[in-house]
């Protein structure tokens, strides 16, 4: 996608987030189009590179920034005005007229004209009024990038919490057509890992689109790459021909996301199913096996997005929820496996299996 001209100038400005600004990079790098835009706004910009105030005044992160700084941004409005119009006045001869008194009472007007917004009388721009418009634009980018960037954020947690919802939706459809089941996840066959739901949606056509299975922000970080969820066929194809093939397909086949491993009720397996319980987690953005307590890294490690068997989407900022503040990532013996009760819910990444044997849940 070609940057916009908020992303160039956020790139220039150094306000983009990481992934954000390698994007904007790697199109700067590739497209002879967007360099030449990057240049344009770069000489558009050019008489506050060297001002090394500009830095201090911008430098503050978040909404903390140093006592006095709306009365330096002016002194710095002021003392770079009067540069540039004692430049434009005569270049050094300029500059020693200006030690007068009177040539610094002929500043003021220019000097607050720009403050003011107001043009020359021909009715174009003068420097100087370029200079107070950029020096604003960095101070807002200075105050404003905390919030864009939280904005950015909430977006793509949205776009996420659609996505599942979207999935939830299919299973619901699945689960009407399946005797009220969700899909399974089998016991033996390359469909015996928790990311058998997405091949066998999209090949029943519950899901049409591969970029559903997948959370914005972990493509945004670089997390995931979209791939084509593979179908059943190849799936059965590797599963006969090519275990390494096999084990890169269930790797990837569920997207970024996890899906319920299931429970053991009384030494028997119980797949996943529709009976409309709040408290039943059904999928969540998938574990990460670096962070504490698997979080998922999908959202940078700042929580994950949970879907429940109800159809209801929820942020949480950790894996641990509920009552007893259990691990959706780990079964109650603290096992990635299927869940010890009906109670206890845990969901699996792409290429983890439910099958474990019985003796492990036993007390």
């Amino acid at each position: 996608m070609k940057p916009t001209a908020e992303d160039l100038l956020g790139y220039l400005l150094g306000a983009l987030e990481a992934d954000e600004h390698r994007r904007v990079d790697r199109a700067v790098s590739e497209c002879p189009e967007v360099q030449f835009e990057l240049a344009r706004l770069r000489e558009r910009v050019a008489p506050l590179a060297r001002l090394e105030e500009v830095e201090s005044l911008t430098g503050a992160s978040g909404s903390d920034f140093p006592a006095g700084l709306a009365r330096r941004a002016c002194e710095f409005v002021a003392r770079e005005s009067r540069h540039v119009e004692q430049v434009s006045n005569g270049g050094e001869n300029g500059l020693e007229s200006s030690k007068s008194p009177s040539s610094k009472v002929a500043l003021r007007p220019a000097v607050m004209s720009s403050v003011s917004g107001e043009f020359s009388d021909r009715g174009s721009w003068k420097l100087q009024d370029f200079i107070v418009v950029s020096a604003v634009v960095m101070l807002a980018a200075g105050i404003l990038s905390p919030a864009i960037l939280a904005s950015r954020n909430q977006m793509r947690l949205a776009a996420c919490q659609d996505n599942l919802r979207r999935v939830g939706m299919a299973l619901f459809n699945y689960a009407e057509a399946h005797d009220n089941r969700f899909v399974p996840i089998a016991r033996t066959g390359p469909l015996n890992v928790a990311g058998a739901y997405a091949p066998v949606l999209k090949a029943g056509g519950f899901i049409e689109e591969d970029r559903v299975f997948y959370c914005g922000s972990a493509v945004q970080n670089g997390l995931y790459e979209v791939q084509e969820t593979p179908s059943l066929a190849a799936l059965d194809k590797a599963f006969r021909e090519n275990n390494q093939q096999l084990a890169n397909l269930q790797a990837l086949m569920g997207g970024s996301y996890g899906y319920s491993l299931g429970h053991y009720e009384q030494d028997q397996y119980v797949g996943p199913m529709n009976l409309g319980r709040s408290f039943r987690v059904m999928m969540a953005d998938a574990p990460s096996p670096v962070l504490a307590n698997r979080n998922s890294a999908n959202h940078d490690g700042q929580g994950l997005n949970i879907l429940f068997e109800d159809g209801s989407v929820m942020h949480s900022a950790s894996a641990s929820i509920g009552f007893g503040k259990e691990s959706i990532f780990l079964n109650r013996n603290g096992l990635v496996a299927a869940g010890a009760d009906v109670h206890d819910s845990v969901i699996g990444a792409s290429n983890v299996s439910a099958w474990l044997s019985p003796n492990l849940y036993q007390n």
